[in-house]
């Protein structure tokens, strides 16, 4: 699901995919109207 009109929501998934395979971390803040995502990945 998307928040966008015709969205398909694959973006959130391919994000999610890509901090994992690097040992990272997406956090999540919403309140009505806004969510924001922070996306931590560790220096090697």
């Amino acid at each position: 699901m998307s928040g966008r009109e015709g969205g398909s929501g694959l973006g959130l998934t391919l994000a999610q995919t890509f901090v994992q395979q690097h040992h990272g971390l997406i956090e999540c803040d919403s309140e009505p109207g806004r969510t924001d995502f922070k996306i931590l990945i560790p220096l090697p």
